[in-house]
């Protein structure tokens, strides 16, 4: 968001980083496969909405909305919330006014979180974790043209520098680094449906 950031300022950033500007892909990087660009215009318009949630405490909780376009090839990332340090009900509250009742993909690691906010009123089910599941998530990722609003600066920092991790001699792994990468969790999150058909991942089983 640029709330409370004056106009100049604004139009200042908005030119650093649009097209890239002043963002560029730093070698080892994970993904090369994004842009940045002003999406207003286009947001009412997006009509299949995804969301990914990653929780955190004295981490930041982690909200993306993006727009999934398959005949394009693309994924329009829209709106962040990146908020660390508040209650459980403050983020219902942030979440809700964002993404209503919509299907939520959340960290399955927080499943206490996630039932919660389902009692409270929003519909979040818990993410497939396995092994190789972050691999996978990536590589389907980097399939796709990602498109990212200049206004998601969270997240933009994070995918600016998502590396894969070197071993002891220095060769890149396929390992990419544990470290500020809460929004790039919840996009993983947020495109699993698309490419596999959860349908055991329903309301009532996470509430059993």
């Amino acid at each position: 968001s640029t709330q409370g950031v004056s106009s100049a300022a604004s139009d200042v950033y908005k030119r650093q980083v649009a097209g890239l500007g002043e963002w560029g892909v730093s070698e080892g990087a994970v993904f090369s496969n994004w842009t940045t660009a002003d999406l207003s215009k286009e947001i009412s318009h997006f009509a299949n909405i995804h969301n990914g949630l990653d929780f955190g405490v004295a981490d930041p909780n982690a909200l993306i909305r993006f727009d999934f376009e398959p005949g394009q090839k693309k994924i329009y990332v829209f709106e962040e919330y990146y908020q660390g340090n508040i209650s459980l009900e403050k983020l219902y509250e942030e979440v809700k006014k964002r993404a209503g009742t919509q299907l939520i993909i959340g960290d399955s690691a927080a499943s206490q979180q996630i039932i919660e906010l389902c009692r409270m009123g929003l519909h979040v089910v818990p993410a497939v974790k396995g092994p190789g599941s972050i691999q996978y998530g990536i590589q389907w990722l980097q399939g796709y043209d990602i498109i990212v609003d200049y206004r998601c600066r969270n997240f933009i920092r994070e995918i600016s520098n998502y590396q894969w991790t070197l071993d002891k001699y220095g060769n890149t792994t396929d390992i990419p680094i544990d470290a500020d990468n809460h929004l790039i969790d919840a996009l993983r999150y947020g495109s699993e449906p698309i490419p596999v058909s959860y349908t055991h991942l329903t309301l009532p089983t996470i509430l059993l």
